[in-house]
């Protein structure tokens, strides 16, 4: 998934700077995708513990732990 979207999404963005700048400048803002990935993934994490949480409350049978349920393994997904 990751490369799929380094394909689509960024590579399209990047190219055309990496003929007019150069590979310095290409360089240079390499850390910036990585800092964003890491920011939601903090971010997931906060998401991720309230909704452990809000799981140990409820009952296996209950609605509401089907959707906790369904959301936690959402989140799973989105981590990979």
């Amino acid at each position: 998934m990751n490369r799929f979207i380094t394909e689509i999404y960024i590579l399209p963005y990047i190219l055309p700077l990496l003929f007019t700048a150069g590979i310095s400048f290409l360089l240079s803002i390499m850390p910036v995708p990585a800092g964003i990935s890491h920011d939601f993934n903090n971010m997931l994490s906060g998401v991720v513990g309230y909704l452990a949480m809000a799981k140990e409350n409820r009952q296996p049978g209950e609605p509401v732990y089907e959707y906790l349920s369904l959301a936690g393994e959402a989140d799973v997904h989105a981590k990979t």
